[in-house]
């Protein structure tokens, strides 16, 4: 799962979620990756899966469960705090 900054102040806002780190991963519940992209116009905000070995096709719908929940839980933390940035 991704949240992705490409746009003008993409440097700016990404600094300015990152002000809010703590109470994002505390609402998100878990730690997230802060790739700021220093060789790039772009950032991106990641939550990766720890230990999920695609090759594994026998987890595969316990993966593909976890995406569903993630995908659906994603929004509910970044869009007010996006959506009250300046």
């Amino acid at each position: 799962m991704v949240v992705y900054i490409n746009d003008r102040g993409a440097k700016l806002r990404f600094e300015q979620l990152r002000q809010q780190l703590e109470p994002i991963e505390t609402k998100r519940g878990c730690a997230l990756e802060w790739q700021e992209l220093p060789d790039a116009h772009a950032c991106c905000i990641a939550l990766c899966r720890p230990d999920s070995l695609l090759e594994n096709e026998t987890r595969w719908p316990e993966y593909i469960a976890w995406m569903i929940d993630q995908t659906t839980r994603m929004p509910d933390v970044f869009r007010p705090v996006i959506r009250a940035l300046p």
